[in-house]
């Protein structure tokens, strides 16, 4: 992977992440209160004028600026990881074997990319879902102000085992949810998009028709959407109880389990599935989709300012 190729991956995924994280926030708010056993929106007898409804909804983004600020260098580590472990896995040895199909090596560099980015990714996700769950009018306890949440996790669940750790709550459950997630995604992903790509390039060649990316990309995203949606299903008794290990409601991967079992019954493990897939099916899509559109917006400007002082140098010699 040459620098160019590096830089291109980096500003590409950092955009797309930027985008998605926006589009998609406020239903990633509501997933978290549903799984943590909270009002999406809290309900007080006094909510019936339209400024205190207006700060309902707005509390639906508290967290966005922890989320956009840290998700940056995480989406870039962790799309720019699955580049370059993907390109390392088709150069080495492995890659000939009967065993590693262009399938299950995007499942490796998919789980591969995911493990790494969880050292960014955790403790954002414990900073940002200490905000969301916040909700002061309904649980006063609760605080959504960042030094207080900062404060809040430093010093852990009860106030009594202050440590940088407490950031890292939930590592076990977070790499058990988004790792599977990960692999199935970019393996089905890469290999939809080599087939149907190729099939909508014949399309297109047929019909005369030479347009080429965007409109390519847009064919093939609402497969991206149900694939999104199908891995988000299939892993959300996982993501629940992450949460839960990160607000400090449990602790451990098994108690988790148990109590929601016993309070809800098996259901229970699907308690805020909908927001869930409502979040991570376009995040899925758009993600993508964009990439390859940054990709290739970028590559044309990488182009032009390394070409524009050549030929600036070639008129005044001229």
């Amino acid at each position: 992977m040459t620098k160019s190729d590096v830089r291109l991956s980096l500003a590409s995924s950092a955009s797309a992440g930027l985008l998605v994280r926006f589009l998609t926030y406020p239903f990633d708010t509501i997933k978290a209160r549903l799984q943590i056993d909270r009002p999406w929106i809290p309900q007080p007898a006094s909510s019936k004028n339209v400024r205190t409804i207006a700060v309902n909804l707005r509390s639906l983004f508290r967290g966005l600026l922890v989320a956009i600020v840290g998700s940056v260098p995480a989406f870039t580590l962790y799309l720019s990881s699955y580049e370059m472990l993907k390109q390392s896995l088709e150069q080495s040895p492995f890659s000939h074997s009967v065993a590693c199909s262009p399938f299950v090596l995007n499942m490796i560099a998919g789980l591969g990319a995911e493990s790494i980015s969880t050292l960014l990714w955790v403790p954002l996700d414990v900073v940002r879902q200490h905000q969301q769950i916040a909700l002061p009018i309904a649980y006063p306890h609760t605080h959504s102000n960042l030094s207080h949440v900062l404060h809040s996790v430093y010093h852990g669940p009860h106030g009594t085992q202050p440590s940088v750790m407490n950031f890292y709550s939930g590592v076990d459950a977070t790499l058990h949810s988004f790792d599977p997630y990960s692999a199935v995604y970019f393996g089905v992903y890469d290999l939809l998009k080599t087939n149907l790509l190729s099939w909508s390039m014949q399309r297109h060649n047929a019909d005369g028709d030479r347009s080429t990316s965007f409109a390519e990309h847009m064919e093939t995203a609402p497969v991206f959407f149900a694939s999104g949606a199908i891995a988000a299903c299939v892993t959300n008794p996982l993501d629940l109880v992450k949460l839960r290990l990160q607000m400090g409601v449990v602790k451990s991967v098994h108690q988790g389990f148990v109590t929601v079992i016993q309070d809800h019954g098996v259901k229970g493990l699907w308690k805020g599935c909908a927001a869930r897939v409502a979040q991570a099916s376009p995040s899925a899509a758009i993600s993508i989709v964009f990439y390859e559109q940054f990709k290739l917006l970028y590559r044309c400007l990488f182009f032009f300012f390394e070409c524009a002082p050549v030929s600036r140098d070639k008129s005044q010699n001229g």
